[in-house]
């Protein structure tokens, strides 16, 4: 999907339930809130996220706005799109497959990912040699 010159993405994202239940049930205590002290009622296709006449809000726009609570609470300089660098690194420091997290990220190819997140890497060289040791013991023998 397309607007202007800027590519929007659309893509579904597998998220733990708690999580998701947790983070809509706040977002939607939020919106009623708002609407009730508009005198509004919410209605079942209200958008989660959206400008305050209930139009779509520009990614862009909701990620400059994300910045203000950061800084609230001491995050400075963090984003929105701090968001999708944390889920990166802890997948891979948590030993997930390169393919699913180039998925979840939306990337192109695993390469690319790499190449981003490449630098989280280096302290998993060793796990993984140990892996192959134990995979090779009793196979290969000593020449005697």
């Amino acid at each position: 999907m397309t607007k202007g010159s800027l590519l929007w993405s659309v893509r579904v994202i597998l998220s733990t339930p708690s999580a998701v239940d947790l983070a809509l049930r706040h977002r939607k205590e939020l919106c009623e809130a708002e609407k009730d002290q508009l005198g509004m009622t919410l209605v079942s296709d209200d958008l989660v996220v959206a400008r305050a006449d209930g139009s779509i809000m520009h990614p862009d726009s909701l990620s400059k706005a994300s910045v203000r609570p950061g800084k609230n609470v001491g995050l400075v300089g963090a984003h929105l799109h701090s968001l999708r660098h944390t889920q990166a690194s802890m997948l891979i420091q948590q030993g997930e497959f390169p393919k699913v997290i180039s998925e979840r990220l939306g990337h192109a190819s695993t390469a690319f990912t790499n190449d981003i997140y490449g630098h989280l890497m280096p302290g998993m060289e060793q796990p993984a040699a140990a892996k192959e040791d134990a995979a090779l013991e009793g196979v290969i023998i000593a020449p005697g």
